[in-house]
């Protein structure tokens, strides 16, 4: 179990002869004698039961052990003897994970950027003001941030921030990390971090428009994507998409909702336009 966190508990006890212990008690004692708690016991069907108990645990890494006992009692003028057990848990560093998203794809070469790098406690600890960094494939710290005081939207304990990173100079494939070191906390929080890849592309230089309609009605078709990998863009209303990009040999691949996909090519040596027409899928019933 988390440091500092409660476990809950739910105890019964029986009698061998099945005596009614309604309204007697159990003991939950810490190792050292201390009384962590004491309830009574109520009667369920043929069993006798506690409700649910909560004892917190220690600030303090280790084993924990609790000793619950049911003390000597008389019942109806029956004596009961004691019976008792111990029960052995750990307690361990609240555990964290992280998420990194929201960076551009792909990321110009030289370009300012930034990424949202979001961590959560497994019991939902505030981590607000916690710093988190990014380092290179090197290990460099590239940038760094502190987690803002609300956590990310639609979350009940994502604590986050956005970071600004300088995209390397040469184009490919880069993995940078995010990470969380392990923070000094009054509860022992477990250290974090993730990786992620993202794609460097040359700056552009030429700007290539698509216009993109339907074949047979020859309509502008608007939200079509255009992609000449790595650089892509959306049509407008108007059917029309601007990409730019650096010079070279591209293949440009369009699709659209309700249409057939189409791949062609293009050499671009400066900027150019390229018409695309979609063909309607079939219709199955």
């Amino acid at each position: 179990m988390s440091a500092g966190t409660d476990a809950v508990l739910k105890l019964g006890v029986s009698c061998s002869q099945g005596c009614d212990l309604q309204g007697k008690t159990v003991r939950v004692v810490s190792r050292d004698g201390g009384m962590l708690v004491e309830a009574p016991l109520s009667r369920k069907g043929e069993s006798n039961e506690t409700g649910e108990l909560r004892v917190k645990a220690p600030t303090k890494l280790g084993e924990f052990i609790l000793n619950i006992t049911f003390p000597a009692q008389v019942v109806g003028d029956i004596p009961h003897g004691e019976s008792s057990f111990q029960l052995n848990l750990a307690v361990r560093q609240h555990a964290t994970s992280m998420a990194v998203w929201g960076f551009p794809s792909p990321v110009i070469a030289r370009s300012k950027f930034k990424v949202n790098v979001g961590v959560s406690c497994s019991v939902n600890c505030e981590l607000t003001g916690r710093r988190v960094q990014v380092c290179d494939e090197k290990g460099r710290k590239v940038g760094s941030g502190k987690l803002r005081k609300d956590p990310w939207p639609q979350t009940t304990g994502l604590y986050w921030a956005d970071v600004g990173l300088s995209a390397p100079p040469t184009a490919g494939v880069r993995t940078w990390n995010a990470v969380f070191e392990k923070p000094r906390m009054k509860l022992p929080h477990e250290g974090t971090g993730s990786s992620f890849s993202f794609r460097v592309a040359k700056p552009p230089q030429y700007t290539v428009i698509v216009e993109v309609m339907d074949k047979a009605t020859k309509a502008p078709i608007k939200s079509a994507t255009v992609l000449l990998f790595p650089y892509e863009g959306t049509t407008d209303d108007n059917g029309v998409a601007r990409v730019k990009v650096a010079g070279g040999k591209y293949k440009v691949e369009v699709g659209a909702d309700r249409f057939i996909p189409f791949q062609t090519s293009v050499e671009v040596r400066g900027d150019t336009t390229q018409k695309i027409e979609l063909m309607a899928a079939p219709v199955f019933y």
